[in-house]
């Protein structure tokens, strides 16, 4: 027999299960980030690597160079310079993902503890806040994502144009409804 064991009341009572279901899904949006943003900074290493030793930005030598070339350091102007394997590439995501963003998570279900106090403009204070904190991973991995684009001309490409086209007609619909209900 499986039994159910209900969490203490001061438990209930503490944390906003919607919230705490917000902060989880945000944790796993970040955490697929994170993979996007490492793939696309991959590809500009690869990109890059391809650059230094003079070979063409094909999908062929991009390929190459994720899966041999690009760990090998290479010679640039009298200086070694290693792609793939490099210290930068490492630190940053050993910063992201062990430093900085389960401290913003942590942070962000212990303010959902605050006391229960509404301000006017903002809703419930411990809310806002803790809002706040778990959407800082989020953004700050969308601009990394874009900045990964830029490097890889992706921004210039007839697709992303597209795309930017669309959230922008999304964005002046959502206005519209937003002013046909004021």
């Amino acid at each position: 027999m499986i039994e159910v064991f209900l969490p203490p009341p001061f438990v209930v009572e503490v944390f906003n299960l919607n919230e705490a279901v917000r902060i989880s899904l945000a944790i796993f949006t970040s955490v697929v980030l994170v993979f996007v943003d490492t793939f696309l900074r991959v590809l500009v290493e690869a990109r890059n690597f391809n650059l230094a030793t003079n070979r063409e930005i094909t999908i062929k030598n991009t390929i190459l160079a994720i899966i041999w070339r690009g760990w090998a350091p290479v010679e640039i102007n009298g200086k070694i310079h290693r792609f793939l394997v490099s210290g930068k590439l490492r630190a940053d995501m050993t910063k992201k993902l062990v430093k900085s963003y389960p401290w913003l998570f942590l942070l962000s279900f212990i303010l959902l503890t605050l006391p229960d106090v509404d301000i006017p403009m903002l809703g419930r204070i411990d809310v806002f806040l803790s809002t706040l904190l778990y959407l800082v991973p989020i953004m700050v991995e969308l601009a990394s994502i874009v900045e990964n684009m830029i490097e890889l001309e992706f921004v210039e490409s007839i697709w992303f144009k597209r795309a930017m086209n669309l959230v922008k007609e999304l964005i002046a619909l959502v206005k519209s409804i937003k002013d046909a209900i004021k």
